[in-house]
């Protein structure tokens, strides 16, 4: 398995994104990337989760969360006819 070139890395159709096609199947093969093309990806991701409005801040030492959903139970349900 070589490292992608960077024809490979980027999207021919889509100017300065990687090609996400190619990447799904390299890295399905277990591929690797170059140091600039991780980083890459790590800078865009960032500069998106950033922006997002939706993300929370959470001061670190993380150790462990768990996400509880309500259950389903007829008691907890709103009805879709009440929404509209």
């Amino acid at each position: 398995m070589t490292i992608p070139t960077d024809d490979q890395f980027f999207s021919k159709t889509e100017k300065g994104k990687p090609d996400a096609a190619f990447l799904k199947n390299h890295f399905y093969r277990e591929g690797r990337l170059k140091e600039e093309h991780a980083l890459f990806i790590l800078e865009k991701a960032t500069r998106l989760f950033r922006a997002e409005p939706n993300v929370l801040a959470v001061d670190s030492p993380v150790t462990g969360a768990t996400i509880a959903y309500p259950s389903a139970s007829s008691s907890n349900l709103i009805p879709f006819s009440s929404v509209w």
